[in-house]
């Protein structure tokens, strides 16, 4: 089996992240390699998304929904910085992140910024709410961090969020575009954003 450079670097450290992580493993698929994957720390953050549209019967209608961006590390952040994108940014060889954002449930809000995902299922097709909207790879490797997002447009499958709540997060992901993929299941602590 041959093992791109991409992901090459992840295999010296995957005992340790095993054992450090709170459990679960994702197998990560993205040009053409294949990797294991045991995130050690996620990070989450809520908003509140309205999407307004005409209203059939004249005028417009609203409807409001939480926002979440969920990062998944195998390292700590960086405590300096306070965009959460940066913060969680691979810097070293051997770093991945996982990032989804998520559109939940009609009527949910994501008033405070550690707001939990609520528990569920988020569909990747989804028209509108319960959706997970993009989820990205992102693997620091031959001295630089490498982004593969999987095509929007293309991608099928669903995230469940089994459990969230301030201290931690759980979840299985099955989720592919046809060239890239996530699959396998999470647990673990979350740090406040």
């Amino acid at each position: 089996m041959r093992v791109s450079r991409f992901f090459a670097p992840i295999t010296l450290i995957a005992a340790c992240v095993l054992s450090c992580s709170g459990g679960g493993s994702l197998e990560l698929s993205a040009d053409g390699s294949k990797q294991s994957f045991a995130p050690s720390l996620g990070i989450s953050y809520a908003t509140t998304k309205t999407f307004t549209e005409p209203d059939p019967k004249g005028g417009f209608k609203s409807a409001k929904a939480s926002s979440h961006h969920l990062y998944l590390t195998n390292f700590a952040p960086k405590s300096d910085v306070r965009n959460l994108r940066e913060k969680t940014s691979p810097t070293a060889n051997g770093n991945v992140r996982v990032s989804m954002a998520f559109v939940g449930p009609e009527g949910s809000e994501g008033s405070k910024t550690d707001t939990p995902i609520p528990s569920g299922s988020y569909g990747a097709a989804a028209a509108k709410f319960q959706k997970v909207e993009s989820i990205e790879i992102t693997v620091f490797a031959d001295g630089k961090a490498k982004e593969v997002d999987l095509d929007r447009d293309k991608t099928t499958g669903t995230v469940k969020i089994t459990s969230a709540d301030g201290e931690s997060i759980a979840g299985e992901i099955d989720v592919r575009d046809g060239k890239s993929s996530v699959k396998g299941s999470f647990k673990t602590k979350l740090q406040k954003p």
